[in-house]
This record gives C-alpha cells, structure tokens and sequence, in this order.
C-alpha cells in the first residue's frame, strides 16, 4: 500500500455546543471520514466537559490509516487533544482541578 491516504468528508449541519461534534472516524486501510458523534455530557459525580480546540494526530494514528497498525473501523483518530473545560459536576474533585504549572520559556 502506498503512503496515501483517502480522506472523506461530508458537510457537517450547524454545531451548537451540546449537539455533535466532529470526529476522524478510520473506516479501514487508507480511508477516514469526518462524521458527527454525539458531544459528551455529565454523567458521573467527578465528569468534566472538555470542549476540543485542537487535537493531534499522532504516530499511531498514521500507521492505522495506513494499515500498518491494527484497528476497528469506526474507531476515532486523535487522542492528543487541548481544549475549554465547558462542564463539570459538583464534586469537588471536578471543580478544583487546575492545570499544571507551565515551564519557564527558554531564553
């Protein structure tokens, strides 16, 4: 198989948070769609919503969609993600948490 790989997509409808969501979907050796997935929601006492602004495809990803890594069709691509806490749940775990320090930049 060659290094190519054949990406579909298909106009999303309008996304409002809470709806869907965009997700890569592997469809099989060389093929992936973008499709709309339901967005996540609270369901247990320590949940917290994260609203994806970037996400990274990383290594594993590209050798699934080449076929040199195995995978189950339908299975989302991008594990590597930042974003927005949009939601939490009432636990204190939830509404405490705060991200780690940042390094110094380097001078």
């Amino acid at each position: 198989m060659s290094g190519r790989v054949r990406l579909r997509w298909r106009r999303p409808p309008e996304h409002r948070w809470g709806g869907f969501v965009r997700a890569l979907v592997y469809l099989g050796p060389g093929s992936a769609e973008l499709q709309d997935r339901p967005a996540a929601r609270l369901v247990n006492g320590d949940d917290v919503v994260v609203e994806v602004t970037g996400t990274g495809v990383c290594g594993t990803d590209r050798k699934i969609l080449l076929g040199r890594f195995p995978a189950r069709p339908g299975v989302v691509l991008g594990h590597e993600s930042v974003g927005v806490v949009r939601d939490t749940t009432p636990s204190p775990t939830a509404a405490t948490y705060s991200p780690p320090p940042r390094p110094p930049p380097s001078t």
